[in-house]
């Protein structure tokens, strides 16, 4: 999630498809699917890539009730960007007041060099303050694309499984299936 022109839906594509899309288009919804091989384990990964624009404030609940973990993006090229963020993080806490659905924060653009208005340093401050991993990204060239989706996989999966033995602690663990599904925005 994060305000419109970050790159999300390009992130999206890049880790979905391995390509950039350098057009650039409104996005309302757009779901992808991909199965992922993360730490052995197979994994069906379903995105929801939405649309950033203010008029579609309403739908925005909608969005973070039906997931179960979260890509925040804003542009290292566009300060706006990154303070626009607070407000999908305010529906985030009251959506998830314990937040205890992963979150990843990601600087996206970061191969526009010479355009750079956000440091790695206030990137770092505001995952802090959202309690958040970090990542710094190219959806162009690809770079920590991957990396940061793994992340996200892996902080559901281990979610799931303290979830797991809290609710089994009597019963013995069920068998490991090869399969795995994270359903992300």
């Amino acid at each position: 999630m994060g305000p419109a022109a970050v790159g999300k839906s390009c992130i999206t594509i890049r880790y979905v498809l391995g390509e950039f899309v350098s057009e650039y288009n409104n996005t309302l919804e757009d779901k992808f699917t991909k199965f992922d091989n993360i730490d052995g384990k197979m994994c069906k990964v379903e995105i929801l890539d939405t649309s950033g624009e203010d008029e579609f404030v309403p739908l925005r609940t909608l969005w973070i009730k039906a997931r179960e973990g979260f890509l925040f993006v804003y542009s290292v090229d566009n300060r706006k960007t990154m303070e626009d963020l607070d407000h999908f993080h305010r529906l985030y806490s009251m959506t998830y007041p314990n937040k205890d659905v992963p979150l990843i924060l990601v600087a996206n653009k970061i191969d526009l060099l010479n355009k750079r208005e956000i440091t790695t340093e206030e990137g770092m401050t505001l995952a802090n303050k959202y309690n958040a991993e970090y990542y710094e990204i190219s959806a162009k060239t690809g770079h920590n694309v991957d990396n940061a989706f793994t992340c996200l996989i892996r902080k559901l999966r281990k979610k799931r499984e303290v979830k797991k033995s809290i609710v089994n602690m009597k019963d013995p663990p069920e068998k490991s299936s090869f399969w795995d599904w994270c359903s992300l925005i």
